[in-house]
């Protein structure tokens, strides 16, 4: 039956950032399969957009874009109008200050940061006011409302949607962890969360670990993983050719940028490698790290622990397309992640993206905590091979892994048929959102 949903979310297509994937594919395939769509959403960094998302707005008819109070974006856009050409080549660097001239920039800084964050939260505020007027403009009845933190506004609209009788259904969305940059908001967090908890009638999360994290009741909780677009990939890369070396890519940030963690550690996969080339199963040339992103430097230091620093190909940040191909073209992709007492759901983008590639995946996960959601996810899909540090790490299972797909490879083979891995394609999860709006 076809269905009226209002949707909530700051960020979405065409904008090139993380935030805006999840709602415009569930979205478009909300749209393909005969529902109605109406979306409220911000105007975000203009110029900053993503092609691929681009196209999918295309079949929007009913889309609200509000641009907000945001003097950190304006700014942004007057620059990137007036910038000119790069300073001349040649020209000395900056002498760096010492002494009291460091600290008071250090300072500087820190209180920068900080009016940074303050800004930030005064923005969310204004598209919270705004998008409470546009509620207004909108007529007829919606059957839901799916808002889709971060950030904190969008919850507070959906609120407002549902107060004004414009739907009786709330389904509210964290793709992640609800939290507040300053402490003195902390108060107001708790009573956020208990709002969410009381008076919204489906809270969905990206796993279980993150409902739990979120101390959501099973009554009401509802685990909506993120997912893949088979859409996406023949734009982006062209058929798989063998390669000349044996080839693992990873794209993407090591940072976790979450308290209490730190950087994602491939290491453990670089130690198997390192085991197959001193066992002869795979000679150094023929193997090939591929990078891309802006910790190339923290890979190769990871990689140095096994000696294979010199086989890391570093090429830098690039575009989502390019990011893409490159990981079309490797033979094995990895990934990584952490899992804490606290936090047990974190799920990467990037395992999504080994899904739609067809490649398999070997995963390390750091943390003190055994069970993490991507060791099970991996396992249940059977699409790779993930060892976590909790319970010891399996340097040895790692190694036996990459060994059968260095065989695959000397055969000129490469992906895999992971058919267990289609349930997480937005097509699948579009139509289980769907079925949440009919209970």
């Amino acid at each position: 039956m076809k269905k009226r949903i209002l949707l909530i979310s700051y960020y979405f297509a065409p904008e090139n950032v993380i935030g805006a994937v999840r709602p415009t594919k569930l979205a478009k395939y909300l749209l393909r399969q005969g529902h109605e769509v109406t979306v409220i959403c911000g105007d975000g960094q203009r110029g900053l957009d993503d092609p691929t998302l681009a196209k999918d707005l295309e079949a929007f008819t009913d889309v609200h874009v509000l641009r907000e109070w945001n003097p950190l974006r304006d700014r942004y856009e007057r620059k990137a109008r007036t910038r000119q050409a790069a300073a001349p080549a040649g020209a000395a660097p900056a002498a760096r200050s010492t002494g009291t001239k460091a600290l008071v920039k250090r300072l500087i800084r820190a209180v920068a940061n900080k009016v940074y964050i303050y800004l930030v939260v005064l923005s969310d505020r204004h598209f919270q006011y705004l998008a409470c007027k546009e509620l207004k403009k909108l007529s007829g009845h919606y059957d839901a409302v799916f808002s889709s933190f971060a950030p904190l506004s969008v919850h507070m609209v959906a609120r407002k949607a549902k107060r004004m009788g414009l739907t009786d259904r709330w389904i509210a969305d964290c793709r992640d962890e609800v939290n507040v940059p300053f402490f003195w908001m902390r108060p107001w967090m708790r009573w956020y969360m208990r709002m969410l908890h009381r008076e919204a009638d489906v809270q969905s999360g990206v796993s279980q670990g993150s409902l739990d994290t979120m101390g959501v009741v099973p009554e009401k909780g509802r685990v909506l993983y993120n997912g893949y677009d088979t859409e996406d990939l023949p734009a982006q890369a062209g058929e798989w050719k063998p390669n000349e070396r044996f080839t693992l890519a990873y794209c993407g940030q090591l940072s976790m940028n979450r308290k209490g963690m730190g950087s994602r550690d491939l290491t453990e996969v670089f130690q198997a490698l390192r085991l197959l080339i001193d066992e002869g199963t795979l000679t150094a040339d023929e193997l090939e790290i591929v990078y891309a992103g802006n910790e190339g430097a923290a890979l190769r230091c990871q990689a140095a622990a096994a000696g294979l620093e010199e086989r890391v190909t570093d090429h830098g940040v690039v575009s989502r397309e390019r990011s893409l191909s490159l990981q079309r073209a490797a033979d094995v992709l990895m990934v990584a992640t952490w899992c804490t007492p606290g936090q047990k759901g974190i799920l990467t983008g990037k395992l999504y993206e080994c899904m739609l590639m067809k490649k398999p995946v070997v995963c390390t996960v750091q943390g003190s905590e055994p069970g993490s959601d991507m060791a099970r996810l991996i396992r249940e899909t059977e699409i790779g091979f993930c060892s976590e540090a909790a319970t010891g790490g399996d340097v040895e299972g790692m190694a036996d892994y990459l060994r059968s797909q260095v065989e695959r490879w000397r055969r000129g083979e490469s992906g895999i048929d992971a058919p267990k891995a289609d349930r997480y394609r937005y097509q699948v999860l579009a139509q289980q959102l769907a079925e949440w709006i009919d209970r």
